[in-house]
């Protein structure tokens, strides 16, 4: 309940706006209990409270099959303010909040006790997930960066784009380049990743950089600055790192590898 409100409300903030109310509606099926659908409703209002979004309304009904929830998130900004996939220009920083990956080495942890568990255990038994505290909340808790926002308004600054990093670095780059028109360089070695996100990928023997620019879920927010604007936001918002450059058109979508060498995503996909 409380990942799904977030999802929403990470879209009014990808927009530069502030999140006012939410409808929320259910098709729900026999076999769910009155316990998990009051359970749902409490990660929603618990969002709904952190966020200071107000729950104003919807549907309920009954649904053969699964559990379907449709989540509506209204919000304002001003039109002066508003930002857009599109208005990046060549040249500009491409900027991340946080750490990228968190949220896919989160679920390659779940799943993997999930597997264990049902091949070796019961219902009184329950997976230790202590270990994996970080990643695991990162999946099924993630925070939309109000502070981001509340930053760029107290410093009057707009991006020039942005875009909530829901689908993946890759794919939300991509489609931010699509609507500005332009290429980008991404800077392997720029890619923040936490600690806790490498210890994963090590013990599944995967690469830490594609859960970074492949694992979507993370609902950082990435948007695009000029040179001279950064410098100054970094002074007074340090929670966001400069991963690479908008670019011309023709130039396609490419990373530089920490060895220097440029190469195409299209190689790594």
């Amino acid at each position: 309940g409380y990942k799904i409100v977030v999802a929403g409300i990470s879209d009014i903030y990808a927009m530069n706006g502030k999140p006012t109310s939410m409808l929320i509606n259910l098709a729900v099926p026999n076999r769910m209990s009155v316990q998990m659908i009051q359970d749902l409703y409490k990660g929603i209002y618990a969002a709904g409270k952190e966020y200071e979004v107000e729950l104003v309304g919807g549907d309920m009904k009954a649904n053969h099959a699964n559990l379907v929830v449709s989540v509506s998130i209204y919000g304002k900004v001003g039109e002066d303010r508003v930002s857009f996939r599109k208005g990046a220009k060549d040249g500009d920083a491409i900027c991340v909040t946080g750490d990228l990956g968190g949220a896919l080495a989160g679920l390659r942890i779940l799943m993997r006790e999930k597997k264990f568990w049902e091949e070796h255990g019961d219902d009184s038994v329950q997976p230790e997930l202590g270990d994996y505290q970080f990643v695991v909340k990162r999946q099924l808790v993630p925070k939309a960066r109000k502070d981001l926002i509340d930053s760029l308004q107290e410093n009057k600054l707009i991006p020039s784009s942005m875009i909530d990093l829901s689908k993946g670095l890759v794919s939300d780059l991509n489609a931010m380049c699509e609507a500005s028109e332009l290429g980008a360089t991404i800077y392997q070695a720029a890619l923040p990743i936490a600690i806790e996100t490498r210890q994963v990928a090590d013990e599944m023997q995967e690469d830490v950089d594609r859960y970074a620019l492949f694992g979507g879920e993370d609902f950082e927010l990435m948007f695009t600055l000029p040179e001279k604007e950064v410098e100054k936001f970094a002074k007074e918002f340090n929670d966001f790192v400069v991963i690479g450059r908008m670019r011309p058109e023709e130039e396609g979508m490419k990373m530089q590898t920490a060895e220097g060498d440029l190469v195409s995503f299209d190689d790594l996909s």
